[in-house]
């Protein structure tokens, strides 16, 4: 089969780039043919060895010339940071149900989505399968008359090989929350004093790097490690021991390289997914000293709950490969 996927690529976010790394190797060995709708086809296209047109200039050739079409994953439909992003997201479904491709809505999370949204979502979807990963997106679906299975985010799948963990811990800022970058500063003060090395790293660059260097302008000495792929992010993080993200694959990621990890709760796709995993979540406006003490403890994070989490992926990805096979 011919199978186009949409989502969030080409924008240089390793959390989403990690998704389609995973969701791809899947599709592939199962014998099929993958093109990446894409911002920047040619970087897609190297950094995943897979045929990727223009997510505008190219669309709708590229829905005529698939056989199914898969929107996700990802955090696509919802209005909070961008409506004109869902009206994208929703045209890739109208127009694959206008030229009667097969449809699949893939691993995401839905919302949050204002009343608007909500009826623009509750149309699209409606006669879709949709797989959805986690409880509050399929609630809010529910809600809608939107049917749903639920699934887990398909990067759980990478795999990565077991690295000694000789760093410390690793912080994910994001761009937008001033709290958050200083709740990091207030961390490496508090960790340093305990001889414990705090460094720096970005899932999304191009968005982050600027709150990154305003931590690193207080701290002079912080590091910051820098990724350009989603297999070299996972190594990064694989030789840590500790990761505190506000992004939500900095905390996927580091249950892929088994290392312990906490979460800084910006939006309900990050609270879920520790909410799942049984992992220690932090809810805005931060308490500073409390996000330090509990790092200071390197707390284990639930093997049994990840396992859980990564069959939830896998049998996410049997239903998405009989769906595809189904006549």
């Amino acid at each position: 089969m011919k199978i186009l996927i949409s989502g969030y690529y080409g924008f240089g976010n390793l959390g989403d780039e990690s998704l389609f790394s995973a969701l791809k190797a899947e599709l592939v060995a199962a014998g099929h043919s993958v093109t990446i709708l894409s911002n920047n086809p040619k970087l897609s296209s190297e950094m995943h060895n897979v045929k990727s047109i223009h997510r505008y200039y190219g669309l709708i050739p590229a829905i005529i010339n698939s056989d199914v079409v898969i929107s996700g994953g990802g955090g696509l439909l919802q209005n909070k940071t961008s409506t004109r992003s869902l009206q994208y997201y929703l045209l890739v479904i109208k127009i694959a149900k206008l030229l009667k491709k097969k449809l699949i809505v893939f691993a995401q999370s839905v919302g949050p989505l204002d009343k608007r949204g909500k009826t623009l979502v509750k149309k699209a979807l409606r006669d879709v399968f949709v797989a959805v990963r986690d409880k509050k997106s399929q609630d809010l679906l529910s809600s809608l008359g939107i049917d749903s299975i639920l699934v887990a985010d398909t990067a759980l799948l990478l795999q990565t090989k077991p690295t000694d963990k000789k760093q410390d811990v690793l912080f994910f800022p994001r761009a937008g929350y001033p709290d958050i970058s200083a709740a990091a500063i207030s961390l490496i003060r508090n960790l340093n004093t305990k001889n414990l090395e705090v460094s720096l790293a970005a899932i999304h660059a191009k968005e982050d790097e600027a709150e990154i260097n305003r931590i690193i302008e207080e701290l002079p000495n912080v590091k910051y490690l820098k990724s350009s792929t989603p297999g070299e992010l996972l190594e990064l993080i694989s030789k840590h021991r500790y990761v505190v993200s506000a992004r939500l694959h900095g905390l996927i990621l580091a249950a892929v390289a088994k290392t312990d990890y906490c979460g800084i709760v910006y939006d309900p796709k990050v609270a879920a997914f520790l909410e799942d995993t049984g992992a220690r979540k932090f809810e805005l406006p931060l308490n500073h000293l409390a996000l330090s003490r509990h790092v200071l403890e390197l707390e284990s994070v639930d093997s049994k709950k990840l396992e859980l989490m990564r069959a939830r992926a896998q049998s996410g990805i049997d239903w998405l490969l009989k769906i595809i096979d189904s006549s």
